[in-house]
Parts: structure tokens; C-alpha cells; sequence
């Protein structure tokens, strides 16, 4: 088990309903503990936590996101890029999601 994992399972219940619904503050509280990056799920939704190749969330290390395989991330984008990429979705994300 890593860090970022061992900090997940030791701080946060998987059961914990809050955690479900609010992927983009798990994300930013990684961020604000490990280097990486936030990413967005286009398809699912839903916000990651990338620490050099490894994607998590508030269930730990999701395996299924795999640079190796391209098609596995080929849905993602860096938040950072996002708003440069669809100003109209992120600027609906900010005002639904995060604000």
C-alpha cells in the first residue's frame, strides 16, 4: 500500500456518504497533501487525484486508469486545462459543483 493510499484508508471510512458526493473537495484535500493533480472524469463525471501515474479517489487507487493503456484515459483532462478546453461545462461545474 502507498502513502497517498495508507492516508486514505487510515483518515476516511469507504463508507462515508459524503465522500461519494464530494469527489472534487477528497481531490482537492489529496492535492493539498501529496504533489499531483486534480483531474475530471469527462464521461463519469467525476474528480481524481493524479500523483505521477496513479489516479485515486475517496476508494484508494483506481487501478482502471492506466496510462499503459490509452483508451482507459483517454475521458480524462487535467482540471487546469478544463476550463481552456470547455469554458461553457467548466464554468457549470464551478457554479454547480464546487461553489
Amino acid at each position: 500500500m502507498d502513502k497517498i493510499e495508507e492516508f486514505i484508508n487510515r483518515r476516511f471510512q469507504s463508507d462515508c456518504d459524503w465522500l461519494k458526493e464530494n469527489c472534487y473537495y477528497f481531490a482537492r484535500i489529496l492535492k493539498m497533501r501529496f504533489k499531483g493533480e486534480i483531474w475530471y472524469d469527462l464521461v463519469e463525471g467525476h474528480f481524481l487525484f493524479r500523483s505521477f501515474d496513479k489516479f485515486y479517489d475517496w476508494s484508494g487507487w483506481r487501478e482502471e486508469y492506466d496510462f499503459d493503456k490509452p483508451e482507459t484515459v483517454e475521458n480524462l483532462v487535467r482540471w487546469s486545462d478544463y476550463k481552456r478546453i470547455d469554458p461553457v461545462h467548466y464554468n457549470r461545474i464551478v457554479r454547480d459543483v464546487i461553489e
